[in-house]
């Protein structure tokens, strides 16, 4: 279903990443900023949290009403955040998505928010 150049992204982001623990199931998306929330709500309206941010009575009535009650929960973009890590973590969203260019402050925070492995002694 991948481009072959979002398939070769997702490889490069691997190798210098790593493999991601995967939740058995995907039910709350948080959207990291516009492009995700617009995608997510193409794709999956059902399980995205919130908006990235407010949107303008006229970009609200292209919405569902169902979705057009979900909270503005911020955006996740380096220097432009407006959600802090722990208001993520509150909301504990199953995967964050994000469309456009990662660079190394996006990886970063991700390693941040990424839960700690438990050891098999705990």
């Amino acid at each position: 279903m991948l481009s072959p150049v979002a398939r070769a992204l997702a490889k490069e982001l691997l190798v210098q990443n790593g493999p991601l623990k995967q939740p058995n199931t995907i039910s709350k998306v948080f959207a990291a900023g516009p492009p995700a929330a617009v995608f997510l709500y193409s794709l999956t309206p059902e399980k995205l949290i919130g908006w990235p941010s407010n949107m303008s009575a006229e970009a609200l009535q292209y919405i569902h009403p169902k979705q057009q009650l979900l909270p503005v929960t911020g955006r996740l973009a380096g220097r432009g955040s407006t959600v802090s890590l722990e208001s993520l973590m509150v909301m504990a969203p199953d995967v964050i998505v994000d469309v456009g260019n990662a660079g190394e402050t996006h990886r970063s925070a991700a390693r941040r928010v990424l839960p700690k492995p438990r050891r098999n002694n705990q």
